[in-house]
């Protein structure tokens, strides 16, 4: 008998260990920019997710609208007028290697036009603690995806669904809603 609870709780320990690595190397983990093209996982920026914890928070659009992106660990709200328009899970943020930079992919949850459950992404850069620029994935009005590897394949700047030089790309302050 005492040989079965340790063999049980030497497995257990395994177990433990093995699902901790993974997770620290999980390139779906926020602030993981994912694998470098050499197989191996890319460090976070920042080394202590500190990229990451700079792009949570409320972020409010500059000029125009009064837009507004409310992100957290597992979320992304975006608001309108300080109204809440749509959410979403936040499903996966690849960053590009200046940790300043990168792609936050979502699923909708919430939306007053019927695309709950498919996959969206925004983009951003030029990240500092005090502002950021954000452009939505959308090419003529196409803006979503059916599956996460769809999305990450289809939202691109070559592909055209990420254009920094459209009227969606703006910049955001940090700080509270408006």
């Amino acid at each position: 008998m005492t040989k079965k609870i340790k063999f049980l709780l030497t497995l257990s320990m395994v177990l433990v260990l093995a699902l901790a690595s993974c997770a620290k190397n999980n390139p779906s983990s926020p602030g993981d920019g994912g694998p470098t093209g050499d197989g191996g996982p890319t460090p976070v920026p920042g080394g202590d997710n500190s990229s990451f914890i700079t792009l949570k928070g409320q972020w409010m659009e500059v000029n125009g609208f009064m837009g507004e992106y409310d992100i957290t660990d597992t979320s992304i709200e975006h608001r309108y007028e300080s109204a809440l328009y749509e959410t979403s899970d936040l499903v996966e943020i690849v960053w590009n290697n200046d940790g300043k930079s990168g792609i936050i992919y979502g699923k909708y949850t919430g939306t007053p036009h019927g695309k709950d459950g498919k996959y969206h992404a925004l983009a951003f850069r030029n990240l500092t603690e005090a502002t950021v620029e954000f452009v939505k994935a959308d090419k003529s009005g196409d803006d979503t995806a059916n599956t996460l590897e769809e999305a990450k394949t289809k939202f691109t700047e070559t592909g055209g669904y990420i254009d920094w030089n459209s009227e969606n790309a703006k910049t955001y302050n940090k700080g509270e809603y408006h």
